[in-house]
């Protein structure tokens, strides 16, 4: 079910938001709930250069590799 939210913001903001929901042809409120799940849904994932760093790591390519061995041998738990 839909929440409603109350959301102070100083004037400047607030025009900067309807002016930029304006241009997407949204409202306010849609434009605000777009961009807060967008800024939500990039932060649960690493980007490029950070995965990169990662991927010269042995001991992460190790623990991926035995995650994919166990996927393969179908030893895995879905969690909801």
């Amino acid at each position: 079910m839909p929440r409603t939210v109350t959301l102070r913001l100083p004037d400047k903001t607030y025009k900067q938001v309807k002016t930029a929901a304006l241009s997407e042809n949204r409202s306010i409120a849609n434009y605000i709930e777009t961009h807060l799940l967008e800024h939500l849904f990039e932060s649960d994932f690493v980007d490029d250069i950070e995965m990169s760093s990662y991927a010269r790591d042995p001991k992460f390519r190790k623990t991926i590799e035995s995650a994919q061995a166990d996927i393969k041998k179908k030893k895995y738990k879905i969690v909801a």
